[in-house]
């Protein structure tokens, strides 16, 4: 599975629309709701940590110790209530900008490698257009060559008998 991994990151490397769509989830994982009280306003708060991966993992005792000493508060870092985002809007709010089918991120890659194979295969007929030309072209210098070749051999035999019957 670590291998999978390993081999999924490079499928992607370079790619700005992914590395930026996994800078954005990093950061609504890892962020603090400002108005929530600083005990109870990050995910690590509820047992959710994060490595440099991306790969979540869930500390069960830390998360039943929270939601025993304070239920609400872990409500509340993850619901939207009325002065307050929870995580899950944060993040819902993220994936909207990454998926939405009209102006998305990944909406707008697609349209991009789009029109870049629409450019690449009109370059692409362009140039089969002009290689026609040019074989034609070529054609035709070979068709003139080979007539002016059958002309000097004429011409060299008609030469031959001339002088050669001398």
């Amino acid at each position: 599975l670590e291998g999978a991994s390993r081999m999924d990151r490079r499928q992607f490397f370079g790619d700005s629309v992914a590395r930026s769509i996994a800078d954005d989830l990093r950061r609504v994982f890892s962020s603090a709701i400002g108005t929530l009280p600083e005990t109870m306003n990050r995910l690590l708060h509820v047992g959710i940590s994060t490595d440099r991966d991306g790969l979540m993992s869930l500390d069960t005792s830390k998360l039943k110790n929270a939601l025993n000493s304070n239920f609400d508060g872990v409500v509340s870092l993850f619901t939207k209530a009325t002065a307050t985002t929870g995580i899950a809007e944060f993040i819902h709010q993220s994936a909207s900008s990454i998926d939405d089918f009209v102006d998305g991120r990944i909406k707008g890659r697609q349209d991009g490698l789009k029109k870049n194979m629409t450019r690449i295969d009109n370059d692409i007929r362009q140039k089969e257009t002009q290689l026609v030309s040019y074989e034609e072209q070529l054609r035709s210098q070979f068709t003139g060559l080979e007539a002016m070749l059958s002309s000097l051999q004429g011409q060299s035999k008609s030469l031959n008998n001339y002088f050669g019957g001398m």
